[in-house]
């Protein structure tokens, strides 16, 4: 059995969440996983000893918070067409068994080659304020219905409404069998794409006496996977899902700072829903607070990466 994994390429969460199935895929011995994606997360794949494929990166996101015009997005959209090539070259010569992709551009090339394909989603219709991203949504979830063996949505509410053909799984993360014990510290901040402010909050903390761990900072160097270093934080803070996500498996406190959109409507889930062991603050004072208030509270959610290779791997073999 082939497996195609594509992931988008915005941000380094969608490879990330992808390793996690994908490790757990290739523990089956009749299973082999082909990846491709590309964008900031294809390192971290590669890392962890896949040969990614990488087609044409888009920026759809960025276009669209800088400038608060859907049409900016649209026009970036001209370079879909290459990543949609890109896609269509790469499933053909991988010739997979089944496409599993949450990216929009090769779960249509799959839709159009009639793959058995699954689609990995987050993020559902009417979650967005803007109505071009909820039509876009909207327009996903219809062709989901139609094409897609399954949509698979990932949450941290145990009371998910979903429509048919979706299916709930608990948060992904990548979890190596074998990693280095990282010792224990205060906070680990994991800055989104588009986020800003968390040198200043990583300061103010160091200022508290508190030992800060800060992704993407001058002493940070890449690693094949966060699991260690969550796992090693009393508290994380975050902005996109995926480190939501990982943070939630890992059993870690997490700190929500949402900067776009997508996290916003995510963040007021997390609000609603009074998720235990995952905070939401906005301002940086917020942050402080709630590090300073401690608290036993973590969170307790079993790995979505497994339930995913596992429907997957019983739908092919029945």
């Amino acid at each position: 059995m082939k497996v195609a994994i594509a992931h988008f390429s915005e941000g380094a969460g969608h490879a990330s969440r992808m390793l996690g199935i994908a490790s757990c895929l290739e523990r089956y011995e009749d299973v082999i996983v082909e990846i491709a994606g590309g964008g900031p997360g294809a390192k971290f794949v590669e890392m962890n000893g896949f040969d990614e494929f990488r087609p044409t990166d888009i920026d759809f996101i960025g276009k669209r918070e800088e400038t608060n015009s859907a049409w900016a997005a649209a026009l970036n959209t001209l370079g879909a067409t290459s990543r949609a090539n890109d896609f269509r070259k790469w499933l053909k010569e991988v010739d997979p068994d089944v496409v599993l992709t949450d990216d929009p551009y090769a779960f249509l090339v799959s839709c159009l080659r009639r793959d058995k394909v699954y689609r990995l989603d987050h993020m559902r219709t009417g979650m967005f304020g803007r109505k071009f991203d909820n039509f876009n949504q909207f327009i996903m979830e219809k062709l989901s219905a139609l094409c897609a063996e399954k949509t698979f949505v990932t949450s941290l509410s145990s009371s998910i409404t979903l429509d048919s053909g979706q299916h709930p799984v608990g948060p992904t993360m990548y979890m190596p069998e074998n990693y280095e014990d990282i010792d224990d510290f205060d906070v680990l901040i994991i800055p989104g794409t588009y986020s800003t402010g968390f040198r200043g909050l990583k300061e103010s903390l160091v200022d508290k006496g508190l030992e800060v761990v800060m992704v993407g900072d001058e002493d940070w160097e890449t690693v094949p996977s966060m699991y260690p270093y969550i796992k090693a934080a009393d508290h994380v803070v975050c902005t996109g899902f995926s480190s939501i996500a990982e943070s939630a498996v890992a059993g870690t406190h997490c700190i929500v700072d949402p900067f776009i959109e997508g996290q916003e409507a995510i963040a007021e889930q997390i609000e609603n829903e009074d998720i235990e062991g995952i905070s939401v603050c906005r301002e940086i004072d917020e942050i402080i607070e709630e590090i300073e208030k401690g608290g036993s509270e973590t969170p307790s959610f079993e790995n979505g990466s497994k339930q995913v290779a596992e429907s997957i791997v019983t739908d092919f073999r029945n």
